[in-house]
């Protein structure tokens, strides 16, 4: 699956934060895609997802980056 943008994902959380945020919303939309980010290393692909709720609040502070192959915090499980 190649992400992009607009893209809705289910995500799956590995490590205790992953699990936290996938609670409040298992379903996320790609925001942005980029190659390299500022605060890793790591080659991307990197997405910029925010959970898909109505409160505009939740959208603001659950978004964030997952890497999009393999995340520490979260599993890509299916394109929804």
């Amino acid at each position: 699956m190649t992400p992009v943008v607009g893209m809705r994902l289910q995500l799956r959380g590995h490590s205790s934060q992953g699990k936290r945020l996938v609670k409040m919303c298992s379903v996320w939309r790609v925001v942005q895609i980029e190659d390299e980010v500022h605060f890793s290393k790591r080659a991307g692909p990197w997405l910029l997802v925010e959970p898909l709720v109505e409160d505009a609040s939740a959208v603001l502070q659950g978004a964030r980056w997952i890497h999009g192959r393999q995340d520490g915090d979260f599993a890509i499980t299916k394109e929804v």
